[in-house]
């Protein structure tokens, strides 16, 4: 599968995310950017870095269990408004892209670099 094709699964598709709290209280599964950045919303479990990003966006829903019965009806909520989540999960998925991400951490050390004479080429070669 090439990278168009992965892209096209998220086409009006809802992102199920029933991972574990333990396993995803402070770590992101990557499948969360690509489903956000093609508007898919996504369902998670609360406690974890997506429910964090789902809740904070608008962007899908999140449930306090992950049995079958939870996840149905939080996957049938975002159905009834799926135009409405997927916006909000569109605007996430930009607000996350890596050339938007790194900018308030480094944009600081380029102006402080620029200020004292050194040369930006650190924080140039992250934003590459």
């Amino acid at each position: 599968m090439d990278a168009q094709q992965y892209q096209q699964l998220f086409a009006g598709a809802i992102c199920l995310q029933p991972y574990g709290r333990a396993d995803y209280a402070d770590k992101m599964s990557a499948v969360t950017f690509d489903a956000l950045r093609n508007g898919a919303p996504i369902v998670t479990v609360a406690g974890t870095t997506m429910a964090a990003i789902a809740e904070a966006s608008a962007a899908g829903l999140v449930v306090d269990e992950p049995n079958p019965q939870a996840l149905l009806a939080a996957c049938q909520a975002v159905l009834q408004r799926y135009a409405e989540f997927s916006q909000h999960a569109r605007r996430a998925g930009a607000a996350h892209e890596p050339n938007s991400a790194w900018r308030p951490l480094v944009e600081p050390l380029q102006l402080a670099s620029a200020g004292s004479g050194s040369s930006p080429r650190a924080a140039t070669a992250v934003q590459d």
